[in-house]
């Protein structure tokens, strides 16, 4: 009789109107969190990491921006749920962001500058960002603008519903009284720049759209551009809207599984950061070995006027190759390649 009484249920849950029962909860989190200010959620399994560089010492720490009209509660769920399943222990804490002046027309840039405050004051030096609706073009701003200026490292920015293709309601007489609205237009300036900043951002991005979203619509959810060069940065969810993937359990798996590879990184002996370094240290190191295992002997310069393609075919045959075209001159120069090869082996770099 369970047994039977189980599979009922399950397949109540299977065709229950998710993005309608999600967005009714969404609206009782907003009525019971209106005006409450910023929340923190603390995670009890943090643990200062000892071995690891000092701006580690607070861990990292994770920022929830909520969306347009909404409140700093739209992510209380997604906060305990957090908690709830176990956090690394390098993560410290959860916070839920809310802000000054709303209401009041202002612009993208101007709440993520209030973002970076907080966290500045805060005294966070890592961070991951998880933003809904607005909230993720927030982050962003923050991330490729304001925090990088303060020395603050955003490991990632996780997207649920973020209009970076715009918003169909992003229409008149909104945007004529809602700077942030006027960005949100379908491709407007401001929208194609940020794109641009995140396809050049040290920090991972992830984005979810949702099927049923009639505010922001799945294909203007993500950064295109940034999706092709990475698709599994994309996760669909097929039977939520704009508001009912803030309920969803889902989510919440991903983005357990993102801070979790997101802190393996960050503690890992060669973290993004170290080995960029490292890399750039090991360049000007070969660059300065081959200048002393290379004399102006090992080059010819090939003259373009007297120079045809069979010519420059010949010339390579004979064991040269084209490192550079010379516009200066008007020609080409060509190095031997037994000697380059001379010079690289001895100065290659091993890990």
């Amino acid at each position: 009789m369970y047994t039977f009484f189980e599979q009922i249920f399950r397949k109540i849950k299977e065709i229950q109107p998710v993005s309608t029962t999600g967005a009714l909860a969404h609206t009782y989190y907003w009525l019971t969190s209106f005006g409450s200010g910023d929340l923190v959620f603390r995670n009890p399994n943090f643990r200062a990491p000892k071995e690891h560089a000092p701006d580690l010492s607070e861990g990292i720490a994770i920022y929830c921006t909520h969306g347009t009209a909404d409140q700093a509660g739209a992510f209380d769920r997604i906060a305990q749920r957090l908690i709830a399943a176990g956090l690394p222990e390098l993560v410290s804490s959860i916070h839920l962001v809310s802000f000054d002046s709303r209401y009041q027309g202002k612009g993208i840039n101007y709440f993520s500058s209030q973002l970076a405050e907080k966290i500045k004051k805060n005294g966070h030096k890592h961070v991951i960002l998880i933003g809904h609706s607005r909230g993720c073009l927030v982050n962003t701003y923050a991330a490729e603008r304001y925090l990088p200026e303060a020395g603050i490292h955003v490991e990632r920015v996780i997207n649920l519903c973020g209009p970076f293709g715009g918003s169909d309601l992003a229409i008149d007489p909104l945007s004529r009284v809602s700077t942030s609205v006027e960005q949100m237009q379908v491709n407007s300036t401001f929208l194609k720049k940020l794109g641009a900043k995140v396809m050049q951002s040290k920090a991972i991005y992830n984005f979810f759209a949702a099927a049923q979203d009639w505010i922001v619509r799945p294909a203007f959810s993500y950064v295109v551009d940034y999706v092709k060069k990475n698709p599994k940065s994309l996760v669909e969810l097929d039977r939520h809207g704009h508001l009912s993937i803030m309920s969803s359990y889902r989510v919440v798996g991903f983005i357990r599984d993102y801070i979790i590879e997101s802190c393996n990184a960050l503690l890992s002996p060669v973290s993004r950061t170290d080995k960029k370094e490292i890399d750039k240290n090991s360049d000007e190191e070969v660059v300065a070995k081959m200048k002393e295992e290379l004399d102006d002997s090992d080059f010819i310069f090939v003259d373009k006027d007297e120079v045809e393609d069979d010519l420059l075919l010949a010339t390579k045959k004979e064991g040269h190759k084209i490192v550079e075209e010379s516009d200066d001159e008007g020609g080409y120069v060509l190095i031997d390649n037994k000697e380059i090869e001379d010079a690289s082996s001895s100065t290659s770099p091993r890990f």
